[in-house]
């Protein structure tokens, strides 16, 4: 599902979270300890660091949607902020020519089917491609953001909750919170995430109504979000875009 914005070309960019501590860093980095090398040895990405002179002020892993690649929404989100070093992975599962998905799914009469086991794989190929990320980068030290669109918004908003010890700012756009993302949450006592959430209330690939009970739900257990909602279908809206920079520059 290929994102498209107007009037202009566009590539995005994102923020959520304060730092909890190195501590839980280590952490992290220690439960998701694995052979790999390197981050492209778990999935091929496409990488932009900050323009000429310009001091990097965070991480973002940034994620595309189903049927796209990782030069989806780079070059959106350079436009936005210029100071993230942002790193676009590539879903592991191949549809086609230059055509990637995070998990395998299908929709017969509007009833959506996924493969759980795909979702929770990416889940660990994210956290693990994220820390290694920081290692090449050697930048442990600064803020992480995650944002996809669509199914990335699924994989950043599930990731990103369950992992507050790495990800500091969650976007997700047209995008929810699946069950497998949902029940293994863990909310810390003080929360420290910056979060995220738009959506289109003519969407007809993922209705508005999944993902407001899903903000519902996220705000019972104590989350605080931005949720925002646009009357446009599965796309980012230039109403849309125009929050979006405006939450990204500032935080």
């Amino acid at each position: 599902m290929t994102l498209l914005v107007r009037p202009y070309s566009l590539f995005f960019q994102l923020a959520i979270l304060c730092l909890l501590s190195l501590g839980c860093k280590e952490q992290a980095q220690s439960q998701f300890t694995q052979e790999a090398s390197s981050a492209e040895s778990i999935l091929h990405y496409e990488i932009l660091h900050p323009v000429q002179g310009v001091e990097p002020k965070g991480l973002l892993i940034l994620l595309h949607g189903r049927g796209s690649n990782e030069q989806d929404l780079t070059r959106f989100v350079r436009n936005i902020r210029q100071d993230l070093i942002i790193v676009s992975p590539r879903g592991p599962i191949t549809m086609g020519e230059n055509r990637y998905a995070w998990y395998q799914m299908s929709r017969e009469n509007g009833v959506l089917d996924y493969e759980e086991q795909d979702v929770l794989d990416s889940t660990d190929d994210i956290v693990k491609f994220t820390l290694l990320i920081q290692q090449q980068e050697s930048i442990t030290d600064l803020p992480v953001w995650v944002a996809g669109f669509s199914q990335g918004g699924v994989m950043a908003l599930g990731t990103g909750l369950n992992h507050p010890e790495i990800f500091d700012r969650v976007l997700c756009w047209s995008g929810q919170l699946y069950p497998e993302h949902l029940n293994t949450l863990k909310f810390p006592k003080k929360q420290t995430q910056e979060i995220y959430i738009s959506h289109g209330n003519q969407d007809n690939v993922l209705a508005a109504k999944e993902v407001k009970s899903n903000v519902q739900q996220l705000e019972q257990l104590g989350y605080r979000l931005d949720a925002r909602y646009f009357e446009s279908g599965h796309t980012i809206s230039q109403e849309n875009y125009i929050d979006i920079v405006e939450w990204m520059r500032s935080h």
